[in-house]
C-alpha cells in the first residue's frame, strides 16, 4: 500500500521513534529513538511527520550493511526512497525499500538481511 488512512506511532523494539531535535538546518538528520512519540501519516509512499519525511536516502552503499534511516525535510522528499504499508492481521508492517526497521547504537536501520530482527509495532491513533 502506498498510504495508510489515518495517523500513527512507530515503536521498534519497545522505542518510539521521535522527531529530530529542533532548530536543525542540516538537509538529512539520522534518526533515533526518543520519549516522545512521532506521530506519523503515510502518503503516497513518503512517510510524513509534521514538516519531516522519515526514509532512506535514495543514495547508499552497495554493501549488505544496515542502512541508516534519516529525517528529511519534506522539501528533499525526492531525494528519500518508497515506504510501503503490507496490512499484518488488524496492522501494517512497514517497509522502506524492501526492509524493515532496526534501533543499533541508539540510532534507526534498515537492515537488508534478517539480522537484526526486532519487532515494529504500528500504533493507530
Amino acid at each position: 500500500m502506498e498510504s495508510i488512512d489515518g495517523s500513527f506511532t512507530i515503536k521498534v523494539d519497545g522505542k518510539n521513534i521521535s522527531h529530530p531535535p529542533g532548530g536543525s538546518h542540516e538537509p538529512r538528520i539520522p534518526a533515533q529513538p526518543g520519549s516522545e512519540p512521532a506521530v506519523f501519516n503515510l502518503r503516497n509512499c513518503h512517510l510524513e511527520s509534521g514538516e519531516w519525511v522519515l526514509g532512506r536516502f535514495h543514495v547508499e552503499d552497495l554493501s549488505l550493511r544496515p542502512k541508516h534511516v534519516y529525517w528529511f525535510k519534506k522539501d528533499q522528499a525526492h531525494g528519500v526512497q518508497p515506504v510501503f504499508a503490507v496490512q499484518n492481521g488488524g496492522s501494517y508492517d512497514l517497509k522502506f525499500a524492501g526492509a524493515s526497521l532496526a534501533i543499533i547504537d541508539d540510532k534507526l536501520y534498515s537492515p537488508l538481511l534478517d539480522q537484526p530482527r526486532q519487532p515494529m509495532e504500528i500504533k493507530m491513533q
